[in-house]
């Protein structure tokens, strides 16, 4: 696993409210060539006050349906849709202080960076065979190293 990206940002499963403390993390966003990787703690006061209880959860490309930034209220956002239907909502910072008026930037550069992380490693395992893992010449039927007939 190679690490492509790394971010950090408040971050909830389903839909995030500015006074919810529940189930928010603050969590280290880790894009890698598996997919996105969250670690963190729950917040649970307004001052960012942390349990020590942390968390950790994998979401391989494959359960990522899709990523994009959008808005609520103030607050600028990345939505991060699964193929089963589930979602995940971040809040990316890089300084605490003025994460409302760095909402905009950081959103788009998450954004913009899982989805060209995600662009990258998809189209670099279609460049595969998929007998040998070998990389393919373009418009080839057939596996120049092992000789498997593409699809």
């Amino acid at each position: 696993m190679t690490l492509l990206y790394q971010a950090a940002g408040f971050f909830c499963e389903g839909e995030m409210k500015m006074v919810q403390y529940d189930n928010v993390y603050y969590a280290n966003i880790h894009i890698t060539t598996e997919g996105l990787t969250f670690e963190g703690q729950n917040v649970s006061a307004p001052g960012i006050i942390k349990h020590n209880a942390g968390f950790h959860l994998e979401l391989p490309w494959s359960d990522i349906s899709s990523a994009y930034k959008t808005k609520r209220r103030i607050m600028h956002l990345v939505k991060i849709e699964t193929h089963s239907g589930k979602f995940y909502t971040i809040v990316p910072l890089d300084n605490l202080k003025h994460f409302i008026k760095q909402s905009k930037k950081n959103s788009l550069i998450l954004a913009e960076t899982i989805n060209k992380a995600r662009s990258q490693i998809e189209s670099s395992q279609n460049n595969l065979c998929p007998e040998c893992g070998k990389p393919l010449k373009p418009d080839s039927d057939f596996c120049g190293s092992c000789g498997h007939k593409l699809p």
